[in-house]
């Protein structure tokens, strides 16, 4: 049975180096039995498969993605495609959004691949900051502080990993599902490619210690907070603010931990 192994992120844990690894090394990856599928939009070839997401999201409004087609239509693209590869991955961290319905979905392909599900997990304290840094980056944050920010439900749902991997788990099963720790100074690549039972001869290719969207420096954040009306300082949490929130998080860390890595005594080193 043909395998499809499913990146879902998440955001902040080097997705992006991740993808620009397999899009670059497209060609050679086909020749080893691993299909990396071109992705496009607007005529612009994509390093993830924003496609997807987007077909999915927008069909679950009940819209229709114009360039693409609806999410039967896209899915069935890589479907297709993937029926002709011993390997596909499949990489978008817009898939772990806190919405069951990108893995219900993707539930059909099971039907028909052996399906694994990898994604890389970062303590929610240093997601947070990095993503709220990121928000005011892209110039997103809205005005708001990081407190404020963090207060905000859809942030607090994308931070209850337990939840969001249930969906994935209702969808192929526990055994399918492989989660990762973010590795902070080291490139993902070689932890993808041995979690997800790749050829080890990709390990060598060009851009394999990859490491992108790293922070921006000081000054720039503190440029960019000041243009979203905010105190030009760089954004961050102290330690009770910190405890706090990977003690909101804890119970939920400790069944990831209990569930997928139960070979470690905590999830992310911390009790």
């Amino acid at each position: 049975m043909n395998r499809v192994i499913l990146h879902i992120g998440m955001e902040r844990t080097g997705s992006s180096a991740l993808q620009r690894y397999f899009a670059r090394n497209r060609t050679v990856l086909r020749v080893m039995g691993v299909r990396y599928p071109q992705a496009e939009a607007a005529g612009v070839a994509l390093e993830k498969h924003q496609d997807l997401v987007d077909a999915i999201a927008t069909s679950a409004r009940g819209e229709l993605l114009w360039e693409h087609g609806s999410a039967a239509e896209v899915l069935a693209s890589y479907v297709k495609r993937a029926e002709r590869s011993a390997n596909t991955v499949i990489s978008a961290e817009g898939l772990s959004a806190p919405d069951p319905v990108f893995a219900h979905t993707l539930a059909p392909l099971a039907q028909q691949f052996d399906v694994r599900v990898i994604v890389f997990l970062r303590r929610q304290d240093e997601w947070a900051v990095s993503s709220y840094r990121n928000a005011v980056n892209t110039g997103t944050v809205g005005g708001q502080s990081i407190v404020d920010w963090l207060a905000d439900p859809q942030t607090r749902a994308r931070m209850d990993y337990r939840a969001i991997l249930r969906f994935w788990e209702e969808a192929f099963g526990a055994d399918a599902i492989t989660v990762l720790r973010y590795p902070h100074d080291v490139p993902l690549v070689p932890a993808f490619l041995a979690a997800a039972d790749l050829p080890k001869a990709a390990g060598v290719l060009p851009d394999a210690g990859l490491r992108v969207n790293e922070s921006s420096s000081d000054t720039d954040l503190r440029e960019a907070m000041a243009r979203a009306g905010l105190p030009p300082v760089v954004p961050d949490l102290d330690q009770d603010q910190r405890d706090a929130l990977l003690e909101d998080y804890a119970d939920g860390n400790a069944e990831i931990r209990r569930r997928y890595l139960s070979q470690r005594r905590t999830l992310f080193g911390v009790a």
